[in-house]
C-alpha cells in the first residue's frame, strides 16, 4: 500500500512554491515601473521616494535574515527584490534631481536677488537704509513717509 503523504509537508511545499511563484512574478512587474520612471519628464513627482526608500529598507532587512537564517532561496529573493526596489528608488531620485535642477535654471518665474537689488538701489538714492528695507522687500515708500512697512506683493 501506498502511504499518503505528510500533510505538514505537502502545505510547507505548497507555500515554498507559492512564494517562488509570486515573487518571480513580482522581480517582472518592477520593469514597467523602472520604464516608466525613466521616461518621466516631471521628475517622477507621482512616485513617493518615501515609500521606495522603506520599501529598499525592508528588502535589505530581508536579505540580512535570509543570511542569518542561511536560507539561500530566501535570500536570492529578497536580492532580487532589493535590486529592481533600489533601481526604481534611484532612477527616481536621479528624475527628481534632474526636474528640480531644470527648473532652477530655465525657471520663468522671477528670482529675486537680494544682493543686486540692494546693491543698485544704494547706488541710486545713496542711502544704506534704503538697501536694507528693500532687501526685506519692503519699499522705499516707508523711508519717505514714515508709514508703518508693509511687504510688497
Amino acid at each position: 500500500m501506498h502511504a499518503l503523504p505528510n500533510p505538514d509537508l505537502l502545505v510547507d511545499s505548497s507555500i515554498a512554491w507559492f512564494y517562488l511563484i509570486a515573487n518571480s512574478m513580482r522581480g517582472f512587474t518592477y520593469l514597467p515601473q523602472i520604464v516608466a520612471v525613466w521616461r518621466s519628464r516631471d521628475g517622477a513627482q507621482s512616485l513617493s521616494l518615501l515609500t521606495w526608500g522603506s520599501w529598499l529598507v525592508a528588502h535589505v532587512a530581508a536579505i540580512l535574515y535570509g543570511w542569518v537564517l542561511n536560507d539561500a532561496f530566501f535570500t536570492s529573493i529578497s536580492v532580487i527584490n532589493c535590486t529592481g526596489c533600489a533601481a526604481v528608488t534611484a532612477i527616481a531620485a536621479r528624475r527628481r534631481r534632474q526636474s528640480h535642477a531644470a527648473l532652477r535654471k530655465d525657471s520663468t518665474v522671477p528670482r529675486f536677488d537680494t544682493a543686486s537689488r540692494a546693491s543698485q538701489r544704494t547706488r541710486a538714492s545713496g542711502s544704506s537704509a534704503d538697501a536694507y528695507l528693500d532687501r526685506w522687500g519692503y519699499g522705499r515708500r516707508w523711508v519717505a513717509t514714515n508709514e508703518t512697512p508693509t511687504k510688497r506683493n
